[in-house]
């Protein structure tokens, strides 16, 4: 099926749900499907986009939050159960009238850095998810999705940070680097240091 008019940069699959994926294009959009209905072509709802190219989308745990990173330098936090509300559809798409009964779900939070990687997010509790993202420039940083702040940030002289992944139970997180830089990180509960 033609979920876009542009390329499509990025794909998210639900952890919570199997049936409900999302995808993000170069013209800036996110929408969110349902695998049981891809026949008659409709996303469950549309973003109101940046109009920069999204390169990549994570979601929590629950299928409450997706997280996407656009080329133009935003992540934006995206409130799933708010997606009924209709919001400005400023993305630039030919059959505009095939989406103005489909619902947009809304940005709780918009975080502007120059060179983002790629969000992850982090089960801190039942209720709470917390994200990392990962600057190309060697900074981690670590934003609370309830606050919309940034709770911490650390930096080692690696080149270019290309993409992380956090222990799903433990504070550890694995990334890889430019020039084939591999790193464990670790959070010492007690001090306030991340160490390799």
């Amino acid at each position: 099926f033609c979920a876009h008019q542009s390329d499509v940069k990025a794909i998210h699959c639900s952890k919570a749900d199997p049936h409900l994926f999302c995808s993000g294009s170069i013209d800036g959009c996110c929408k969110l499907w349902d695998d049981r209905a891809l026949n008659n072509n409709t996303p469950l709802a549309i973003s109101a986009g940046s109009g920069y190219s999204i390169s990549h989308i994570d979601g929590d745990s629950y299928n409450k939050y997706i997280v996407t990173t656009s080329i133009g330098g935003t992540i934006a936090v995206w409130d799933l159960r708010r997606f009924s509300e209709n919001l400005p559809f400023n993305v630039q798409q030919k059959e505009s009238n095939q989406y103005e009964e489909i619902p947009r779900f809304d940005t709780g939070e918009e975080i502007r850095w120059k060179f983002f990687g790629k969000p992850k997010f982090h089960r801190k509790g039942p209720d709470i998810d917390t994200f990392i993202v990962v600057a190309i420039a060697d900074v981690y940083m670590f934003f609370d999705i309830v606050s919309g702040k940034s709770t911490c940030s650390f930096q080692k002289c690696y080149i270019g940070v290309h993409d992380c992944s956090w222990h799903p139970a433990d504070n550890e997180i694995i990334s890889v680097s430019l020039r084939g830089a591999t790193a464990r990180w670790y959070y010492k509960e007690k001090g306030t240091s991340i160490n390799r």
